[in-house]
């Protein structure tokens, strides 16, 4: 029952190293995104977003922007690119 077990818990964790895996390659390659609040503006001030048509939608309502800046800016918690 022992072996089990260890082979379980190997195969767990080889899953989660294929999945960090992968997500860190979509990041890199500009397909997901997360929305940090510290980088971006707050509400009621001026912002100056770059002018890029890399269509994203929102997570979670799957809305669509024209890019990153303005899904983050409508309260995103992250982005998928299109």
């Amino acid at each position: 029952m022992r072996h089990g077990s260890v082979l379980f818990a190997g195969l767990l964790l080889a899953g989660i190293v294929c999945i960090a895996a992968i997500g860190s390659v979509m990041v890199d390659r500009g397909v997901l995104g997360l929305c940090a609040p510290a980088t971006f503006c707050q509400r009621d001030t001026f912002c100056v977003f770059p002018e890029s048509n890399a269509r994203v939608l929102r997570h979670p309502d799957f809305k669509v922007y024209s890019n990153a800046c303005f899904a983050c800016y409508d309260d995103a918690r992250g982005w998928i690119g299109t």
